[in-house]
């Protein structure tokens, strides 16, 4: 089961740590790929013991080559079920000195033949409320984004390369920001008609993920994203001011031309899972620096 950490969140990062430490159990994990939340840790000679396991969540999507290599559909079941030496387990603890920390265990083998993982305390959270920045928060901007799909089974998929503004340089989805007034999927027929030319019905749109997109060194940025697929339309797509359109195979996308969190749900999408996930971005805008993923039902927010 994946779980996201309560909303509105009761905590907000207060520093960086990302040092390996010395876990303990007070029984032995089961499965040595999948250890669980940890009875105590060491960090800096001192010991802190577990009182109190407050969320968890996973991260098994594959980067770069590991996930341009794979199948969409195997990536998606790769993301969810997880594969050996792939991916990490979040943990956020409080423990016996009232301190929170989010820790994580790396599932790639830190020796070569070996299986175990590295354990790792990420970041020391502060215990203090704060205005949440998740999926859902009203100030939060919201934005639609569309992918044309040819093919039963899916074979084909329209993307659209950016030509300035946010994003330029890189291959996306059709979408932008919900105007006032506006329904999510009526912004997502505006958006995908003005950027492509392509006329699409509001029935047609098929709900696949709700996305956040945080991005604590430039705010302005963070945003929640509607994500739709299209299989039913009018018209061929044309060049916009904003994007030029190119279809590609399915095993041909250009991953390493996109924003790097597609790496994590894009796969699953177009295997036909509906996600919703937090993606919080490194000080750059373009690293990814930490994954929540779960199942999504589809439902309205």
């Amino acid at each position: 089961m994946l779980l996201l950490p309560p909303e509105p969140s009761e905590v907000k990062p207060q520093h960086f740590i990302g040092e390996p430490i010395e876990v303990g159990f007070d029984q032995p994990p089961t499965l040595e790929k999948k250890p669980g939340c940890p009875d105590q840790f060491v960090w800096h000679g001192k010991t802190y013991r577990v009182a109190e396991k407050l969320s968890e969540w996973h991260d098994y999507g594959r980067r770069g080559r590991m996930a341009v290599n794979m199948r969409p559909e195997h990536a998606a079941t790769a993301s969810r079920r997880g594969s050996w030496g792939v991916g990490r387990d979040y943990y956020r603890v409080r423990t016996d000195t009232g301190q929170v920390f989010d820790l994580y265990y790396d599932r790639a083998p830190k020796k070569a033949g070996g299986r175990k993982g590295t354990w790792f305390l990420y970041r020391e959270m502060s215990d203090i409320a704060a205005p949440d920045h998740g999926p859902g928060e009203p100030t939060m901007t919201h934005a639609t984004l569309c992918y044309l799909i040819r093919g039963n089974p899916p074979s084909e998929i329209l993307l659209g390369f950016k030509k300035a503004g946010f994003g330029a340089g890189k291959y996306g989805g059709f979408g932008g920001k919900i105007e006032a007034g506006e329904t999510v999927t009526v912004a997502a027929v505006r958006e995908l008609q003005e950027e492509t030319g392509i006329k699409v019905c509001e029935k047609d749109l098929q709900r696949m993920a709700h996305l956040a997109f945080l991005f604590p060194a430039k705010p302005d940025w963070s945003q929640v994203v509607h994500v739709f697929l299209v299989t039913k339309w009018e018209g061929d797509p044309v060049e916009s001011s904003e994007m030029i359109p190119a279809w590609f195979a399915m095993a041909d996308i250009p991953l390493e031309q996109m924003w790097q969190d597609v790496y994590h749900w894009l796969p699953r999408v177009l295997a036909g899972d509906r996600v919703r996930a937090i993606f919080t971005f490194k000080e750059d805008n373009e690293t990814v620096d930490e994954v929540r993923i779960e199942p999504w039902d589809g439902g309205e927010e």
